[in-house]
């Protein structure tokens, strides 16, 4: 048997430009354009996707030109980073650039 290593980058998804931010959402595959939670890591989002009753829905990583400021949760569920402001999420890159707009990675 021969080990087979394979390793693959890609330029878009992997890479941080300068000026974008990153965070992760519960993506519900709703309209384009539809406001979503932005959480600071997997695990956050895991969290609030749990407790929200979303287990069926995948959760993925965004990108953004808006700086996204953090905050602690304040509702019922406590201790989670979170995005302070709702942001509109795109399926792809190729919406009209704005504040608090976001594209899936």
């Amino acid at each position: 048997m021969t080990p087979l290593f394979l390793s693959v980058i890609c330029e878009r998804c992997d890479s941080e430009k300068a000026g974008e931010a990153f965070g992760w959402i519960v993506w519900r595959a709703r309209t384009p354009g539809s406001t979503e939670y932005i959480f600071r890591t997997p695990e956050y989002a895991e969290r609030w996707r749990q407790a929200s009753g979303l287990d069926g829905f995948p959760i993925r990583r965004v990108i953004t030109e808006s700086p996204i400021r953090w905050r602690e949760s304040s509702g019922t569920i406590r201790d989670l980073q979170m995005a302070d402001r709702l942001f509109e999420i795109y399926p792809a890159v190729g919406y009209a650039p704005g504040a608090n707009r976001a594209h899936l990675a």
